[in-house]
Parts: C-alpha cells; sequence; structure tokens
C-alpha cells in the first residue's frame, strides 16, 4: 500500500523540486543529511562528490537500493524507474551489467 502511496503522491501532487526530494533518498545517507538546494540533478550532485571522492559511494547506495527494489519486485513505480535511468546513465559499465542482470 505504501508504494502506492508514494506512486499517486509523486506523480499527482508532487512539483519538481519535491520530486527530486524524493528522488535524493535514493542518492545515500550521507547525502539525504547534508542535502544542498544548489544541486538540481544527478549529474550536478555527482560532478561535486567527484572532487571529493565521493562520487562511487553514491553511485553504490543508488545499486544498493535499486537491487533492493528489484528483489521485492517495485519495478512499477515512476521514482524508481527515475532512479534506474539516472543510475544507468552515469554508472560505469560493470555497475550497469550488474543491476540489468539483476
Amino acid at each position: 500500500i505504501g508504494c502506492r502511496v508514494l506512486e499517486l503522491c509523486y506523480n499527482d501532487f508532487c512539483n519538481s523540486a519535491e520530486r527530486f526530494q524524493l528522488v535524493q533518498e535514493f542518492y545515500g545517507r550521507e547525502y539525504t543529511i547534508l542535502k544542498t538546494t544548489d544541486v538540481k540533478n544527478i549529474e550536478e550532485l555527482l560532478a561535486s562528490k567527484t572532487a571529493t571522492g565521493q562520487r562511487t559511494n553514491v553511485l553504490d547506495y543508488m545499486q544498493e537500493n535499486l537491487m533492493a527494489c528489484i528483489q521485492k519486485d517495485l519495478l512499477s513505480t515512476s521514482i524508481v524507474h527515475r532512479v534506474m535511468h539516472e543510475y544507468i546513465r552515469n554508472a560505469n559499465e560493470k555497475g550497469r551489467e550488474e543491476l540489468i542482470d539483476a
């Protein structure tokens, strides 16, 4: 039921900024705690994390969460589709293959 509620909120009630706030939960615990409004998309976040060496941490956390969604068969929600698209666009070849093979 929670999945359906999240889907309804994400699609029907959230504006763009609110959707991005929900998606940010997939970026990692440290990012969730230290959120900033300066970052507008995953590319900006990863560019800023590359300088500090945390890009891999963000992508690993995204993969971990996506694998959990796959195992729980939660692939029908828009938010998971968005995060999966962002991950595939930004991960290395090995990470993409692992996600696709799951």
